[in-house]
C-alpha cells in the first residue's frame, strides 16, 4: 500500500484530505502539533515542524503546514516560521517520489482585469505579506527538489465544511447569526471577485493529483469568479435570517480568479459541488455553533 505523509493534517485542508487519501487507498502518516482523539487508523507524528524535523518515509508527502494567513499579516517572523516548517519536512520530502507542496493563489496578486483568468504561466505579484511568503516558499523547494519530483498546487478561496471563522464565507455567516432582527449587516469590499471552491472538490483533486504523481504547478480553482456581495446575499438567502446585507460597493479593482483548465485535463473531473451547496454547509455549521 503507499503512504501518503500529510504535515498541517489538523488545518482546515487537513481535516478533509486525510480521510479522502484513507478512503482511496493510502496508508497515512499525519504530522501536527497534536493528535485527534479519533486517529480515524493513520498513524500520527505529534511535531512542531517549526523546531523537529519528521523524519518518516512516504511515497508521496503532502506538505499543508503553514502559518495562518492572518499571522502572516500581523508578524514579521511568521515567514521564518514558515521556513522553519519546510526545512523540517525536507528529509522526508527528498525521500518520497512526489512532494505536494500547498501554494495559494494569493502568489498571482489581485489586480486580474475583468474576465481574465490567471493560469499557471500567469505572472506573479503578490499583494500582500502572505503571497510574498508563499512565492518565496515555492521558490524554496523548487531550489531544494528535482522538478520531477515537485508539485506545487495553487489554491484559491476554498470554502464549505470545516470552513474557519477568518475565512471569508465563514465570517459572513458569523456576522449573519450575531445580528439583531432587523438591522443590516456590512459587507467590507463587497464589490471584490474571488474565486471559490468547495474543500471537498478540493481535496478529491489532491487525491487524484496524488494518485497521479505528477509533477509541475497547478491551480485547483473553479473558474469563476464571484463577489463578496453574491456570496453574502447567497448566505443571507439559505440562513432565512431576518436581516438586510449592506454592501459598500467597494473593491472592484480587487480579481483573483484561476483557470481549471491544467486541472481538468490532469484529472478529466468537474467540482460536485456548487457554491450554493458549499454556503449552505458553512451556514449549517455556523448555526449550529460548531
Amino acid at each position: 500500500m503507499p503512504v501518503a505523509l500529510v504535515t498541517g493534517a489538523l488545518g482546515f485542508i487537513g481535516r478533509s484530505l486525510v480521510p479522502a487519501l484513507g478512503a482511496a487507498g493510502w496508508d497515512l502518516v499525519t504530522v501536527d502539533r497534536r493528535a485527534p482523539a479519533d486517529r480515524g487508523g493513520a498513524r500520527w507524528v505529534v511535531a512542531d515542524l517549526e523546531r523537529e524535523p519528521v523524519r518518516e518515509r512516504a511515497d508521496v508527502v503532502v506538505h499543508l503546514a503553514c502559518p495562518t494567513r492572518e499571522r502572516m499579516a500581523g508578524d514579521p517572523q511568521a515567514p521564518v516560521a514558515l521556513a522553519a516548517m519546510d526545512a523540517g519536512v525536507l528529509e522526508a520530502a527528498r525521500n518520497a517520489r512526489l512532494t505536494i507542496l500547498a501554494g495559494s493563489a494569493s502568489i498571482y496578486g489581485d489586480g486580474l482585469a475583468a474576465g481574465v483568468r490567471a493560469d499557471e504561466l500567469a505572472d506573479v505579484k503578490p499583494a500582500g505579506p502572505y503571497g510574498r511568503a508563499k512565492l518565496e516558499q515555492e521558490g524554496r523547494w523548487r531550489a531544494a527538489l528535482p522538478p520531477e519530483r515537485l508539485l506545487v498546487v495553487r489554491l484559491f478561496n476554498l470554502t464549505g465544511p470545516g470552513e474557519p471563522p477568518a475565512l471569508v464565507s465563514r465570517a459572513i455567516a458569523e456576522r449573519l447569526r450575531a445580528a439583531p432582527p432587523g438591522s443590516a449587516v456590512p459587507v467590507k469590499r463587497s464589490a471584490s471577485v474571488r474565486d471559490f471552491l468547495d474543500i471537498r472538490d478540493a481535496v478529491e483533486a489532491l487525491a487524484g493529483l496524488a494518485r497521479s504523481t505528477t509533477p509541475g504547478t497547478v491551480n485547483v480553482c473553479s473558474g469563476a469568479g464571484v463577489t463578496i456581495a453574491s456570496v453574502a446575499d447567497t448566505l443571507l438567502r439559505v440562513s432565512r435570517r431576518p436581516v438586510a446585507i449592506a454592501p459598500d460597493g467597494q473593491g472592484g479593482e480587487s480579481r483573483s480568479v484561476g483557470d481549471p483548465t491544467l486541472l481538468r485535463s490532469l484529472l478529466d473531473r468537474r467540482p460536485r459541488y456548487t457554491l450554493e451547496d458549499s454556503l449552505r454547509t458553512v451556514w449549517a455549521e455556523t448555526a449550529a455553533g460548531n
